[in-house]
């Protein structure tokens, strides 16, 4: 059953790119280890649960949209985006705020089926000689995807909170193109938001089908190139964004390290 229920959270990190919420938030969830957890991933689906809601409220008051939780997590990948729609994206708060929070609500999916698969590997451990070092790995990679998301959500909030000040940050030349400095940043958290869907989820789903030291060890070692990506936009904070971390933005780099210390 334990399997079973790994599995269903698979399925839900598979589909949070196109998400069919009802479907997703109906299906049968039952098991005596991961009960909690796989209720929190509908709920989190849904905006139902105490989490969700936390998650939600703030995106939906800084865009001042009445937009349903359903608009939200299923408006278009960036990379699905035509021209025009694009043009829209940097225009229009409320278009901006359900891009930023479908990835907000992404995240948060994804934590919530990794430490179901954690909590599940943790309570029926493959039998080997090994079996304790990959508890650990898989535990290391679950202590350091908690820091990574609560940073880049705090990061996402921010981006939201500051929309109609972006143009204030300041711009970059590029060939024949003036590109706002926030657009930039903006871009580089969606950058991360796209390597946790087309990677990391896969490699879970492996780690799902088969608990073994290659599998484990290929989510590891992914989750250290995600560290590293998100230390790479603390480090451009930290050293190109003066004006934005005059607006509130934080680099958190010693956490951020911290976190990918852990996949060592």
């Amino acid at each position: 059953m334990a399997t079973a229920v790994a599995e269903v959270f698979v399925e839900l990190v598979a589909l949070i790119s196109e998400a069919d919420l009802e479907a997703a938030a109906s299906t049968a969830l039952v098991d005596d280890a991961g009960e909690e957890l796989i209720a929190g991933g509908a709920g989190l689906l849904t905006g139902t649960t105490a989490e969700g809601e936390i998650i939600l409220e703030p995106i939906f008051e800084e865009a001042g949209s009445a937009a349903t939780t359903t608009d939200l997590v299923g408006s278009a990948d960036l990379a699905n985006l035509s021209k025009g729609q694009l043009h829209a994206l940097w225009q229009d708060a409320k278009t901006f705020a359900r891009w930023t929070g479908r990835e907000i609500m992404k995240g948060a999916l994804f934590q919530v089926g990794l430490e179901a698969v954690v909590a599940l590997i943790a309570k029926n451990p493959s039998p080997g000689p090994d079996t304790s070092d990959l508890v650990q790995a898989i535990g290391a990679v679950g202590a350091s995807l908690k820091i990574l998301k609560e940073v880049s959500t705090e990061w996402r909030r921010w981006c939201i909170k500051n929309f109609s000040k972006r143009e204030e940050f300041g711009q970059v030349r590029a060939e024949d193109n003036l590109i706002l400095r926030f657009e930039i940043f903006r871009n580089k958290l969606g950058d991360v938001s796209s390597y946790m869907q087309k990677t990391l989820a896969p490699l879970l789903a492996q780690v799902n089908k088969n608990t073994d030291s290659a599998n484990i060890g290929g989510l590891k070692g992914a989750m250290r190139t995600y560290a590293d990506m998100i230390l790479a936009v603390s480090k451009g904070i930290k050293e190109k964004e003066a004006l934005m971390m005059h607006a509130g933005l934080k680099d958190h780099h010693d956490e951020l390290q911290k976190a990918r210390d852990v996949l060592n």
